[in-house]
C-alpha cells in the first residue's frame, strides 16, 4: 500500500514539474497571467509556479504579411477600382496582442481595407489607379494608430490595382 502512494506521489511531483516547466521558442514571446498581472517571457527554459501562473499563448514576433486580393475600393466617380496588396508588420506589444482580438489577421484586414476604402473615396478612379502607392503610406498612418493599441505595428503597405484577364469591375459602375 506505502509503495502505490510513494508511486502516485511522485507521479504527481513528475506531473507538475512537467507543467511547470515551458520552453519559449526564438522569435517568440510566452505571455503568462498571474491573477490580472500579465508578464512576457523570453526565448529559452521558464519554470511557472503551478495553479498561479498560467500561459495565456505564444506571440510569433518575427515580421509577417498579410496578403490583400481584389479589395474593392469605390471612386469619387462610383467607378470600383480592385487593389491587391501586402501588409508587413509585426507584434511590438504582445501583452496588448494577446487581450480581446482572437483572429489578429481578420482583425488586421478589416483596419486596412477600411483604411483603404477612406483613402480612395475622395478621388476619381483614374487618380486612385495613378496614386495607388502614395494612398498605400496613407492607409498605413490610418490603420497604424489603432493597431498599436492592439500591440502590432504596421512596418509597410504596398497596393498595386489587380490585373484582369478581360472586361472586369474596374470599369463598371458601382450601384
Amino acid at each position: 500500500m506505502e509503495i502505490w502512494l510513494s508511486l502516485g506521489l511522485l507521479l504527481l511531483v513528475v506531473v507538475l514539474l512537467i507543467s511547470a516547466v515551458k520552453v519559449v521558442p526564438a522569435a517568440r514571446t510566452l505571455v503568462v497571467e498571474r491573477g490580472g498581472a500579465r508578464r512576457t517571457l523570453t526565448p529559452g527554459v521558464h519554470l511557472l509556479v503551478p495553479f498561479l501562473d498560467r500561459a495565456r499563448g505564444t506571440v510569433d514576433m518575427r515580421e509577417q504579411a498579410l496578403r490583400l486580393s481584389g479589395v474593392p475600393v469605390v471612386a469619387r466617380d462610383r467607378l470600383v477600382v480592385r487593389a491587391d496588396g501586402e501588409v508587413m508588420f509585426r507584434v511590438v506589444d504582445p501583452v496588448a496582442f494577446t487581450q480581446g482580438e482572437t483572429d489578429h489577421g481578420a482583425f488586421l484586414e478589416r483596419l486596412v481595407v477600411d483604411a483603404l476604402r477612406r483613402s480612395g473615396e475622395p478621388m476619381d478612379s483614374e487618380d486612385l489607379r495613378a496614386a495607388l502607392q502614395a494612398v498605400a503610406s496613407d492607409v498605413r498612418s490610418r490603420a497604424g494608430a489603432e493597431s498599436a493599441r492592439r500591440g502590432i505595428q504596421i512596418d509597410s503597405v504596398r497596393l498595386r490595382e489587380q490585373q484582369h484577364t478581360g472586361v472586369g469591375e474596374a470599369s463598371q459602375p458601382h450601384h
